[in-house]
């Protein structure tokens, strides 16, 4: 078999540029790996049984490095991310889960923890997406809790659903998880003591410089952007719909943009959230809001 590493090398040579402009932070070590792994899922496909040899027209090679020279994301070209403590699908009709959401999990695991004495423990995870949240949630959680993941987008939804019965298995039997399409929280009943959401929070055209090009390019719209006039609006709805469907003390765990948590830590105060709070990221950076309801 041909050898990963000098083909990955003379590529990484080659495309040095455009891969560190469109693909920040990748080494050579990692496009080895990257392009090991495809190449072995390529073996687990019918149509490539007969030719998995890495070079030709039709080669994993080949496929693989066209898609790089598209600036198409690493996650999106090998269909899965790795999020938590897992390996969960991943597809264009849902956001790339970042690191930093990771201490959304976090946080919302040490609540649930310190509530775990309480029966019929619920939350809510919306704009579940590819549903990493919520399920990272509930596989770390070894108590029966009951989950409702929620996307306005029904494509999103079948990622979601996908990835829960891939790790159906590692969640403690009792807990459940229903998914949901809807715009927010719209449709959902009952009383839940924790809402988490990594909703679109984007202003669509004041915050566009800062977003990556792969980014803009690549992943879905409707989770990144909201359009500046509206953006006020969007969140008033939301923190108005969860008001009605937190139980007293309840509370709401969302990431946000560094640049306008302040302005909507106001505006939950405003709608009757008791306390809000900004919290940081690991690197220092404005990027939750947890809010606690009277």
């Amino acid at each position: 078999m041909e050898n990963f590493a000098s083909l990955a090398n003379e590529f990484y040579e080659n495309e040095k540029d455009f891969l560190l402009a469109n693909y920040p932070g990748l080494t050579i070590h990692r496009l080895k790996r990257e392009l090991e792994e495809y190449y072995h899922g390529f073996l687990d496909q019918k149509e490539f049984l007969e030719s998995p040899c890495l070079e030709g027209e039709s080669s994993p090679y080949k496929a693989f490095t066209d898609k790089l020279r598209e600036g198409i994301p690493l996650e999106y070209i090998q269909g899965h991310c790795y999020f938590y403590k897992s390996r969960y699908v991943v597809t264009p009709d849902v956001l790339i889960p970042r690191n930093e959401t990771e201490s959304l999990v976090e946080m919302s695991v040490n609540y649930l923890n310190k509530q775990s004495h309480k029966k019929n423990l619920q939350f809510i995870d919306c704009g579940t997406g590819s549903g990493v949240i919520a399920l990272a949630i509930l596989d770390d959680c070894d108590f029966p809790i009951k989950a409702i993941a929620t996307d306005i987008d029904p494509k999103a939804i079948e990622v979601a659903k996908r990835n829960y019965y891939l790790h159906q298995f590692s969640i403690n039997p009792a807990s459940t998880c229903k998914f949901q399409a809807g715009d927010r929280l719209e449709g959902i009943e009952g009383s839940y003591d924790l809402i988490v959401s990594n909703p679109p929070y984007i202003k669509a055209t004041s915050d566009l410089s800062g977003v990556h090009p792969q980014t803009q390019k690549f992943e879905p719209h409707l989770a990144l952007f909201i359009e500046d006039a509206d953006y006020e609006g969007w969140f008033r709805v939301f923190f108005n719909q969860a008001l009605g469907l937190l139980v007293s003390r309840g509370v709401v765990l969302m990431e946000g943009h560094e640049n306008h948590l302040l302005d909507l830590k106001s505006l939950a105060l405003e709608c009757g959230f008791k306390e809000a709070h900004v919290l940081r990221d690991l690197v220092g950076n404005e990027r939750f809001l947890h809010l606690i309801k009277e």
